[in-house]
């Protein structure tokens, strides 16, 4: 916030001798106009650089699905996918006490690949044996039965993926965001819960 005040007080004293240098003579108007379009540039990159990204994460526990909504802790909740759909706008908070880290995978400060969660879809309330990835939902995740369906993503890990390679497996990938591999997944089974911050 100091920052800005004070590039706020640099750009009015700039604009006060600005518009004193072109009083003098109308052709100084386009380089006027010229200075403000980059101090206006640079006051977008200041204010997008003060907002810091939002965070997410995959919970450390795995749990059914009747009780994903709650597995997230504090200053969390489960994630639509519409909200982590684009993980490079997000930052995977690897301090947070809920979150998923590991030793021996290759995560830097990112986000795993091929760790499956719960995830909310969006969908109206639903769970039936036809239903698919996105719209299956365990009853908007308030059953675990084992007849009932939910929706769980994962970070893609295959980079370079032929379904030829795999012909027998009904493999759902989404067309807008590859990265995710979405799945049908019974309620009853246990899965991380992808989560965002409050």
């Amino acid at each position: 916030m100091k920052r800005l005040a004070l590039l706020f007080a640099i750009v009015l004293v700039t604009l006060v001798g600005m518009i004193g240098v072109s009083r003098g003579a109308d052709s100084g108007i386009p380089a006027v106009l010229s200075q403000l379009q980059s101090i206006q540039q640079k006051l977008d990159a200041l204010t997008r650089a003060a907002q810091p990204k939002r965070y997410f994460i995959t919970s450390t526990d795995t749990v059914q699905a009747g009780d994903a909504p709650n597995a997230c802790g504090t200053g969390y909740h489960m994630a639509s996918l519409f909200e982590i759909l684009d993980p490079t706008q997000l930052q995977y908070d690897t301090t947070a006490p809920s979150a998923y880290t590991s030793t021996t995978d290759d995560l830097g400060s990112g986000p795993p690949t091929n760790i499956f969660g719960w995830i909310r879809t969006g969908h109206s309330s639903f769970s039936g044996a036809d239903s698919a990835p996105g719209e299956s939902n365990c009853d908007r995740y308030t059953t675990s039965a084992g007849g009932a369906y939910g929706t769980t993503v994962a970070l893609n890990h295959l980079w370079e993926f032929a379904l030829a390679t795999f012909p027998n497996v009904n493999l759902y990938y989404l067309y807008n965001a590859p990265w995710w591999h979405p799945e049908r997944t019974q309620c009853n089974s246990h899965a991380h819960v992808w989560c965002v911050q409050d």
